[in-house]
């Protein structure tokens, strides 16, 4: 997986599992951090929700930097797509209650919440 991102999103809670409102609060800090009219829009989101939506957008914004963000940085096509690959696995490992990576453990909630 992406050397930097992954490193970024385990060294916030010392590398190993964290609580829910830790992830939580780690992707609304990421979707904050992007772009300012994300943050502005999420606004219109009832307050009970906007974690999920924080939690989705981490997820998305996460894939997306792995497709597009490898260009600048010289990471090659298959290398790129590599690190698509071990992020479907970690999608699918966090619905089976295997998440370790702040963004997974928040969706995995998300999910859990909103899809009884």
């Amino acid at each position: 997986m992406n050397a930097q991102i992954d490193t970024n999103q385990r060294e916030m809670h010392g590398g190993g599992s964290c609580s829910t409102a830790e992830a939580y609060a780690y992707c609304e800090q990421m979707a904050r951090n992007h772009y300012e009219n994300f943050p502005v829009g999420s606004m219109l989101v009832p307050r009970s929700r906007r974690k999920h939506v924080y939690s989705i957008y981490a997820f998305a914004r996460t894939a997306d930097d792995f497709a597009d963000e490898g260009y600048e940085k010289g990471i090659d096509e298959a290398e790129r797509l590599a690190n698509l690959d071990e992020w479907e696995r970690e999608l699918e490992s966090c619905y089976q209650g295997r998440a370790d990576n702040p963004i997974f453990i928040a969706l995995a909630q998300t999910a859990r919440e909103l899809n009884p």
